[in-house]
């Protein structure tokens, strides 16, 4: 009790205790200071939760894990750094002002006294909405077996396109495309037996690595009689 620098065993852990330390000399009155002790438990395994992606949407709730031993707190990592945290210490706390087209680390730490606190990481990803201009609508002759589709001002990085004819278009030999890679122009094969007439589409673009897809574009091709 009287080495200043004396060894102290058996704190549990997750338990702390206080000792006072008395330097006292005759009468006069002793001189005295506190020091507490902590043993920490070693914190709960962080668990982050899993990767999130959102199209247009700077929302995100979170998912990681309730700690059973020690404190969580969300901690910003890298990327955008506009985001809030609303309740840095809430595993499923609220995450807005992600914007378009931008991904964030976030990190949930969970600590417990002095021991290395336990960390695992979180990618949000809001992805911008697709889009483009549909260019003119096409038009061929009887007889032609493809035209093409132009398109401008595309946004949002779509990579795949989907073309699906209506009853009266399938009905003349019109055929559905589905999911097939987007290059410019967009080549559509067309019956080569074909009626005359005005034949009904929808377009829809999407990323395939979002999955956002806009709404769908009303296209028409047109089969022009041959002139006498």
């Amino acid at each position: 009790l009287n080495n200043p620098n004396t060894t102290v065993s058996g704190i549990e852990a997750g338990n702390s205790i206080t000792l006072r330390w008395i330097i006292s000399n005759g009468t006069c009155t002793s001189s005295m200071d506190d020091i507490t002790l902590t043993n920490g438990d070693t914190p709960t395994t962080s668990n982050a939760g899993t990767d999130q992606t959102q199209c247009n949407n700077d929302s995100f709730i979170l998912s990681a894990n309730t700690p059973v031993v020690g404190t969580g707190m969300w901690q910003y990592v890298s990327g955008y750094a506009g985001i809030t945290i609303t309740d840095p210490n809430n595993p499923n706390t609220t995450v807005t002002g992600l914007l378009a087209d931008n991904g964030v680390t976030l990190r949930w730490s969970i600590s417990s006294g002095g021991c290395t606190p336990s960390e695992s990481d979180v990618t949000l990803t809001n992805y911008g909405a697709v889009s483009l201009v549909p260019g003119a609508n096409p038009a061929v002759c009887e007889g032609s077996t493809q035209t093409d589709f132009y398109y401008s001002s595309m946004t949002g990085l779509p990579d795949l396109y989907t073309i699906d004819f209506d009853a009266t278009a399938e009905a003349q030999g019109f055929s559905d495309l589905s999911d097939q890679p987007l290059g410019y122009p967009i080549t559509i094969s067309v019956p080569g037996g074909g009626a005359e007439g005005v034949y009904n589409a929808l377009l829809t673009i999407r990323n395939s690595v979002s999955g956002c897809a806009n709404a769908s574009y009303p296209i028409t091709v047109s089969i022009e009689g041959s002139p006498s």
